[in-house]
């Protein structure tokens, strides 16, 4: 068993690894006699010494930093346990496999935050494009208010024209109408040196009437 302590390099993976006296990786716990699982929780829950019972283990710690953070362990059938110094190849794979381990630990928050930055750099990207568009349709916007301004002003100065036109020439060019009108009764009196002013008088009525409807018209 080469396992990792609870609370300890959280982001190293895989957090065991168990192999079989047939050789056989072991991944999945529910496969585990009792023995074995009795011994990884040992290991997780960062006990110094292995699980009671009749088994006979291995065991030498991980650490990292002069701090416990694993072990490995191996259940043996030798007739005693082994010598203090038959166990110094296993302290050094059980520390190699500590640095192997922080390194995993290392990488994996490398490439965490490696995800983490590419995520942000989209949304940035995303929201980038977004105000982009959010740009355009506000210049568009302010387009339009634009034109809608000038159309609102052109409109303003239709209905001013109009009114000047309708308040003071219509009513100037009405006012010369009846003037001669009036013009024309009184010519009745001069008698036939009068006709021929008459005639003038009615060609210039006849023109203001038609000065007033092109008036009309064009209001």
């Amino acid at each position: 068993i080469l396992a990792l302590a609870d609370g300890h390099l959280a982001g190293a993976r895989p957090r065991f690894i168990i192999v079989g006296h047939d050789g056989r990786v072991v991944g999945d716990e529910e496969e585990l006699p009792g023995v074995v699982r009795r011994e990884l929780g040992a290991i997780r829950a960062g006990h110094a010494t292995g699980a009671p019972g009749p088994a006979r283990w291995v065991r030498v710690p991980m650490t990292l930093e002069s701090v416990m953070i694993g072990s490995l362990v191996g259940l043996h059938g030798l007739a005693d346990d082994p010598e203090p110094g038959d166990l110094s190849v296993l302290r050094i794979l059980a520390n190699e496999a500590a640095v192997a381990l922080h390194t995993s630990e290392q990488y994996q928050a490398g490439l965490s935050q490696h995800r983490r930055a590419q995520r942000l750099y989209d949304e940035v990207g995303a929201r980038e494009r977004d105000l982009e568009q959010r740009t355009r349709e506000l210049r568009q916007a302010e387009e339009r208010l634009v034109v809608g301004h000038q159309r609102e002003l052109v409109d303003h100065e239709r209905h001013r024209i109009a009114r000047e036109l309708h308040d003071s020439v219509t009513q100037f060019v009405l006012s010369a109408g009846m003037s001669v009108e009036v013009a024309r009764g009184e010519t009745e009196d001069l008698g036939p040196a009068g006709e021929r002013i008459a005639e003038l008088l009615g060609t210039a009525k006849q023109l203001t009437q038609d000065a007033v409807e092109q008036l009309r018209r064009a209001i």
